[in-house]
Formats: structure tokens, sequence, C-alpha cells
């Protein structure tokens, strides 16, 4: 590669700046999971917004049933487990998500 009038070579700009696009690009990942507009009024812990990291290890460790008996009780009836996922305790929201054209994905 030759370097361009000022010396540097687009692949060196590259390799320079690319450790700081990554870290831009996760935080805004990381910042898009916690702020999702139908979400983002649902309580739950904190990390469960960000990444589904946590709630990896607590499946791992085999509590994760006693897990969520103690986000309802903390929490409510909604909570928010992970940054696309909600877990439902009250049977009143059933039909709200589950419903015809809820435009919820149920997994």
């Amino acid at each position: 590669m030759e370097p361009n009038e000022r010396g540097f070579s687009t692949l060196a700009a590259i390799r320079a700046y690319l450790p700081v696009f990554l870290i831009v690009g996760v935080i805004l990942h990381l910042l898009r999971n916690k702020y999702r507009p139908v979400l983002r009024d649902i309580p739950g812990p904190t990390i469960a917004a960000y990444t589904k990291l946590w709630r990896l290890y607590d499946v791992r460790k085999g509590q994760a049933h006693r897990t969520a008996i103690e986000l309802h009780r903390k929490y409510g009836p909604l909570v928010r487990i992970g940054p696309n996922h909600v877990s439902v305790a009250d049977s009143k929201e059933i039909a709200n998500i589950y419903g015809l054209k809820t435009g919820f994905t149920k997994v």
C-alpha cells in the first residue's frame, strides 16, 4: 500500500481506528438494548436490559426457576429478564401478549 499525500495509507488508518469503532459499536448496541421502546418501562435487574449473559450464568447454575420467582416477588407480574425477553406471571397479561395482532414475538 502506498501512503497518501499525508503519509498514511488507508490500511494504517483503518488499523488505528478499528478498536475505537468496535468499542463505540458495542456501546451503541448495549444502549439500544437498554432503551427499546416497548420494553424500557418493564422493571427487572439492570443488567438484564443490556445483556443476556447474566441469565446464561443463572441458568448454568441451575437456579433459574428460583431466580424467576424472586424477581417476580421483587418487581411484580412482568419482569424484564433480557434485552428482548419478559417473564410473565400474571394470567391477565397473557391475552395482551399472546393475542392475535399484538405485535409481540412469542418464543
